[in-house]
């Protein structure tokens, strides 16, 4: 009787810590989307406190504004990735790890401009959640999937 509710409870902290899990991919993917999103339509000039609604970017060259939007394209398409994740992500996180490799791969890019042009705190914070959580969700998702599938086995 007291095996039962052991494992009953160390099932019920599984569930808690997958939901949990799910829960921090969802609030993650919705910062590309809407990032992403913003950068598609206002272009660069969505960064200033005071962008121009017309969705035309006169302060910058058309190859700037129109790599910016590029870019942006793929946050808006990244966020999607995690959030397609999301349901089985206790089984499979192929779109999961994508999503992460393209994350840490921009933040090394984002490093390395910190280097080159100098340091401002929005880029510094951002180049730290790309290195550093990013590759803890993808640990943790590792981790729930490897205690479900011997679980199961």
């Amino acid at each position: 009787m007291f095996s039962l509710l052991v494992d009953k409870k160390k099932t019920m902290v599984k569930i808690n810590e997958s939901l949990a899990l799910k829960i921090v991919v969802t609030l993650s993917a919705f910062v590309p989307i809407f990032v992403g999103f913003k950068g598609m339509f206002l272009g660069p000039s969505g960064i200033t406190l005071k962008p121009n609604l017309v969705f035309k970017s006169e302060n910058y060259s058309i190859e700037v504004d129109s790599h910016f939007r590029y870019i942006s394209g793929y946050l808006f398409a990244m966020g999607i990735f995690l959030l397609r994740s999301i349901p089985n992500i206790h089984r499979d996180a192929t779109e999961l790890h994508r999503a992460c490799i393209i994350v840490f791969i921009g933040g090394l890019g984002r490093l390395w401009g910190l280097f080159a042009v100098g340091l401002e705190t929005g880029a510094v914070l951002a180049t730290i959640v790309e290195l550093v959580f990013f590759p803890m969700i993808c640990y943790w998702q590792k981790q729930i999937q490897n205690r479900t599938r011997s679980r199961i086995e």
